[in-house]
């Protein structure tokens, strides 16, 4: 996901529901809450829950040229604020933990 936000590709991302996950007899390896620092965020990605729908997904997409290179903008904006973020949280904290009292 972080290569397609450098390069301004929005991800598209299956997003699974724990129930789903429950239903069938072989359970699928899952990273729990993988997708919350993203969600939280407000990340642009698209999220879908059923793969066949991606067809049409896709060429409604690149019907609408102006509004893909907004999704696109949208996001390196939001990708940069969030690198921003994630930087200045990781040095706060070591500031935090080795600063001396």
């Amino acid at each position: 996901m972080y290569e397609a936000c450098e390069t301004g590709s929005i991800p598209i991302i299956e997003d699974v529901e724990e129930e789903e996950l429950q239903k069938g007899s072989e359970k699928p390896k899952v990273c729990k809450g993988s997708l919350e620092p993203f969600k939280q965020s407000n990340a642009p990605f698209i999220y879908i829950s059923d793969w066949t729908t991606l067809p049409d997904l896709l060429r409604s997409l690149l019907s609408d040229k102006k509004g893909l290179e907004r999704r696109q903008k949208e996001l390196l904006d939001w990708y940069y604020n969030f690198k921003l973020t994630a930087i200045t949280d990781f040095e706060n904290n070591l500031a935090r933990v080795w600063s001396p009292e």
